[in-house]
């Protein structure tokens, strides 16, 4: 087995090419087998049950398996072959030469490849702004993409030079002049005070002013702030208003069950206003401040509205919130990106698990007229019947509890 180092930095592009051939037929079972339509209507169809799909499955984790082991046997049994026999199929060459010359291709190929990929779909970046903090949100964005983009492509500007520029030419008859070896200093006091103070400067502002933006998102609510309370769980959103009074009865995590899902106080007299919705939809209207209140039931999740370019942790245990102030109707914003099917959408950016991708929630935001309207017609969650209903769930799960 030493010997197969050796004959890996020896016979780089065989390696290349074998690794190639080990991932090209796992790509193509991956792509046309399990993730194809064509076993997802194989598994549907008339006749075919899901342990069939199974069963296909795990024959093609087999198939994979056997791939590996053949891989790797064959570099083993070429490394030998090649050492018994001392032949090498490419012999060693001047690499740095090679791949120095190689770097001004390898740089405008890098380059042309980032200005395509930009302007190809520079219609679809996320350049508007929704809210009314948004704004100073998306100045630190650009003002963070401007300074750091200067300094990447500087860098790999001088990356890619040096490299071609210090390629090392070596041989005896190349005089030394020519050889372009780069020189090593120890240090450079000057050098090392410029790329120091320099960046330190330009993370300090930018940290300061996100502190000015965070506290204003995250201040404490005022009074005319809607509280609208939203919690997580695996995987769902659950919304519950604060109705007309405008105040969320206190929750309870040992209260969850049954009918009462989020663990809402129900005696409380702020509960007999608060709507649980049913819809997987946030109603607020436009120009209002609205005070979220996040919590989460199990794992961490995080809220995320792109739009209205807010986001939050859910933190199992510790309720967090933000203030946002949406400043655009739903309709407003569906003329103006000449999308009828446009929704303000509420994401987890963090990955909960297996069903992860159902962690999606609508925002509607209406006109004043429009939200009152909403709001009218909306009923309490925690009615009389609601109340006695909780109650017996409540007393028989303590009572389970006791028995048990």
């Amino acid at each position: 087995m030493k010997y197969i180092p050796k004959f890996f930095n020896h016979n780089k592009w065989l390696v290349i090419a074998l690794i190639i051939a080990f991932i090209s037929p796992n790509l193509l079972i991956a792509e046309d087998v399990i993730g194809s339509e064509t076993l997802k209507r194989i598994s549907q169809g008339a006749g075919i049950q899901d342990n069939t799909k199974e069963e296909i499955e795990s024959m093609i984790s087999w198939l994979k398996l056997l791939l590996a082991i053949v891989s790797v046997l064959t570099f083993t049994v070429i490394a030998l072959v090649s050492k018994v026999t001392n032949f090498q199929i490419f012999p060693r060459w001047k690499s740095n030469p090679i791949n120095g010359s190689l770097m001004p291709i390898f740089g405008l190929l890098f380059f042309g490849g980032i200005f395509y990929e930009f302007f190809l779909h520079k219609n679809d970046y996320l350049n508007y702004s929704a809210s009314e903090h948004a704004d100073s949100i998306e100045s630190i964005f650009m003002v963070t993409a401007l300074m750091t983009g200067i300094v990447f492509i500087i860098t790999q500007i001088l990356l890619f030079t040096f490299s071609y520029k210090y390629r090392g030419e070596s041989g005896d008859n190349i005089p030394f002049w020519r050889k372009k070896i780069a020189l090593h200093y120890a240090d450079n006091d000057k050098l090392e005070k410029i790329w120091t103070i320099i960046p330190a400067i330009g993370m300090a502002t930018l940290v300061a002013w996100g502190a000015i933006v965070w506290t204003n998102v995250h201040q404490d609510p005022t009074k005319e702030a809607i509280n609208i309370e939203v919690v997580a769980e695996q995987f769902q959103w659950t919304v519950r208003h604060s109705g007309k009074d405008n105040i969320l009865a206190g929750a309870d995590y040992r209260k969850i069950g049954g009918g009462n899902s989020l663990g809402v106080n129900f005696k409380e007299a702020a509960a007999k206003d608060d709507i649980v919705l049913a819809e997987k939809e946030i109603h607020i209207p436009v120009g209002t401040p609205i005070n979220f209140q996040i919590r989460s039931k199990d794992v961490l999740h995080g809220f995320y509205t792109p739009q209205l370019k807010a986001h939050i942790y859910a933190v199992p245990g510790m309720p967090t919130h933000f203030l946002v102030t949406p400043n655009k109707t739903t309709e407003e914003m569906r003329k103006q990106l000449n999308k009828p099917d446009f929704n303000y959408e509420v994401a987890c950016s963090q990955l909960c698990g297996s069903a992860h991708y159902n962690m999606r929630l609508i925002i509607v935001v209406h006109t004043q007229e429009e939200y009152k309207e909403w709001l009218e017609k909306q009923k309490p969650t925690f009615t009389e019947e609601k109340i006695i209903q909780l109650e017996e769930e409540l007393k028989e799960r303590e009572k389970a509890l006791k028995n048990s």
